[in-house]
């Protein structure tokens, strides 16, 4: 039986035109993403492929990945990670850069490195 939180969900609501991160690697967190409304975007190792609504994607640890919404629409997707602990990651992004606030690559730089993410 796995622990409380082992599996933490987070919804990601991605507004039309968002590029998302740059590919980036985690050696011990895998995601698992299901589409809920629009399209997204991912790349997964050398493969980039576009999932509408009812779609999911798998990345396992270790393999170079992005995501965004290049569409003229609103998307949404559920990540599930594991194992837990990339939770604070989301957590320490939105802390430090709230809605409006343009983004600071060396801080994210170091939130990435908290959170076993590096460019990929």
């Amino acid at each position: 039986m796995r622990p409380a939180g082992a599996f933490p969900v987070t919804e990601y609501a991605l507004p039309a035109g968002f590029p998302g991160p740059p590919p980036h690697v985690h050696a011990t967190f895998e995601h698992a993403w299901y589409v809920l409304d629009g399209t997204i975007r991912v790349q997964i190792g050398g493969e980039t492929i576009e999932l509408g609504a009812g779609a999911f994607a798998f990345v396992p640890a270790g393999t170079p990945h992005a995501f965004g919404n290049p569409g003229d629409a609103p998307a949404r997707m559920l990540a599930i990670d594991t194992p837990g602990g990339l939770e604070g990651y989301y957590e320490e992004l939105a802390s430090a850069f709230p809605p409006g606030t343009p983004l600071d690559r060396q801080v994210v730089a170091g939130i990435q490195q908290r959170y076993d993410t590096r460019p990929g």
